[in-house]
């Protein structure tokens, strides 16, 4: 697959342009937005282009379709006219056009395709990253310590869980992951600012890491699981979750955090012996790179015996984007990527 990497050549250009060409198609937007607006729409058609471009090259209108919900629905909840969303990226699909020319045809089009799509879609229609009920039993409580700060609380409350007789593979995905879901969708709503969902996501892994001396003291039956996030990707705790189960599961594990250097990753993985390399990114214009980590994992040394998996927030709405990003399978959740783990190494 032909990747086309966030952060592409000519994008600080197309951005400029498409929101230069959004002012003067639209004169009035002047009246609407403060003086100085310009610089946070250059940012924000940047970031609009970055995520666009991941999703065609990726040939996934089911990512974009995402993406534009959650755009239509953040910029709402920040009391901004959603109505000049459309003709904004329109003028971002030309500017790609006239700076691009025939290689920027493919993401002008898919661009296109995905607001006529949307606009198809009922206003209350929205991003998976925004659906959900609202929390109950113990992880209400816990997300409700943590944005009180009472951070021994929130600890508090999964340890007496697991003393309580729950199992720590079942505690922390089913009390910390919703919780953590959470977090995101209250600043996605405008209800927690940036820094406390920062606060509550950094408690959170102090907290978890009280439970590790239990965790790497569950005996060890062989396996070897390296698990990485994508170059660029800087969301772990989810694929430290998944890591975790697989400890708990017999696995010996590694964890190499956020954002790992793909040569780095492939030469940790051969030297390790890994039976299956796990590769997480979180967010559309992650994905690219861990297609390209897949594809150097494959011809690294070893690469023709090991498997992978390949998770994150994109792989849960576009179901066979594993297949398209070369990996040999994809899991909601670490319990379920255990499973599928276990079965490739019987």
């Amino acid at each position: 697959m032909n990747m086309v990497l966030p952060g592409t050549p000519n994008g600080a250009e197309i951005a400029a342009l498409g929101v230069e060409a959004f002012y003067s198609h639209h004169p009035s937007a002047a009246l609407r937005y403060p003086a100085g607006a310009r610089d946070a729409c250059r940012r924000d058609m940047l970031m609009h282009l970055i995520y666009v471009e991941a999703a065609a090259a990726l040939d996934s209108l089911p990512l974009l379709i995402d993406y534009l919900a959650w755009v239509r629905a953040l910029i709402g909840n920040l009391g901004l006219p959603v109505a000049d969303l459309r003709p904004a990226l329109d003028c971002l699909a030309q500017a790609v056009e006239a700076v691009r020319g025939s290689q920027g045809q493919d993401t002008a089009r898919l661009l296109r395709r995905g607001l006529r799509e949307l606009d198809r879609l009922p206003p209350e229609f929205a991003s998976l990253a925004c659906s959900g009920g609202p929390l109950t039993g113990p992880s209400a409580k816990f997300l409700a310590a943590l944005l009180a700060f009472d951070y021994p609380k929130a600890a508090a409350i999964l340890f007496d869980a697991v003393e309580g007789g729950a199992d720590i593979a079942a505690t922390l995905p089913d009390i910390v992951g919703p919780a953590m879901r959470e977090v995101g969708r209250l600043w996605h709503r405008g209800q927690i600012t940036v820094a406390e969902e920062h606060a509550a996501s950094a408690a959170t892994q102090v907290i978890m890491a009280r439970f590790y001396p239990r965790i790497f003291a569950t005996e060890r039956r062989g396996p070897v699981l390296v698990a990485a996030c994508a170059e660029g990707e800087l969301h772990e705790m989810g694929l430290r979750m998944v890591t975790d189960q697989f400890q708990l599961g017999g696995w010996e594990t590694h964890f190499l955090g956020a954002s790992t250097p793909p040569k780095a990753m492939a030469a940790f993985a051969a030297r390790s012996g890994a039976a299956v390399v796990a590769v997480s990114a979180m967010t559309v214009a992650s994905v690219p790179a861990a297609a390209s980590l897949i594809a150097l994992l494959r011809t690294s040394p070893g690469g023709n015996g090991r498997k992978i998996l390949a998770g994150g927030y994109p792989f849960s709405v576009d179901q066979d984007l594993w297949r398209r990003v070369g990996a040999d399978g994809t899991a909601a959740d670490g319990r379920q990527a255990l499973a599928l783990a276990d079965d490739w190494v019987r």
